[in-house]
């Protein structure tokens, strides 16, 4: 499709990651979990995924509402993740969502095998101290096979992980809707 229509390579992806079929979108929807229901939760995190998104967040680089309900970054970072300024900032606000939603506990999970994710996993620890938030930040060989089993909830919006959980939180578009940030819909 990309070829024939001679889109470039980061409009196919804004295509992938967006644009999805109506009856899988439908059940990407149903399985989107609301805030209150982390309160007294033990709660999972695909790391960079939710990250990465939310530091274009708070980047004001372009972020999509996709068709499947869930907000995505088009960034195609692809394990190329490094420790900035913005790093910290959007940590800041994911944290801040915690705060105020008050799950029993959080775990970061961060892939091993990213440069860096030991030192990402450290310093989410440290903010997760200052803001007094229970739970731990790690860098495990497979993300995905460690949320399966251990968590009330998980933060993610990858869709193939979506679909193995009955309830998913989509923590980039809380920030998104917290600092304001618009969204672009296709």
């Amino acid at each position: 499709m990309g070829n024939h229509y001679k889109l470039s390579l980061k409009e196919r992806n804004i295509l992938a990651r967006t644009v999805f079929p109506e009856k899988e979108a439908a059940e990407l929807k149903r399985r989107k979990a609301d805030a209150r229901e982390m309160l007294g939760k033990k709660v999972g995190i695909d790391g960079y995924n939710v990250l990465i998104t939310v530091e274009a967040i708070v980047a004001g680089k372009p972020v999509f509402l996709c068709d499947d309900g869930w907000v995505r970054d088009v960034s195609a970072a692809f394990g190329k993740h490094r420790i900035t300024p913005r790093t910290h900032k959007a940590l800041d606000e994911i944290l801040s969502i915690f705060e105020s939603a008050r799950p029993a506990w959080v775990d970061f999970l961060y892939e091993k095998q990213v440069s860096w994710s030991g030192k990402l996993a450290e310093l989410t620890r440290k903010k997760m101290e200052e803001k007094d938030i229970d739970g731990t930040a790690k860098t495990v060989a497979r993300v995905d096979s460690e949320l399966k089993t251990r968590y009330d909830l998980i933060a993610t919006s990858d869709r193939a992980i979506i679909l193995k959980h009955f309830k998913v939180l989509d923590l980039p578009a809380l920030v998104a809707g917290k600092v304001g940030s618009p969204l672009i819909r296709l």
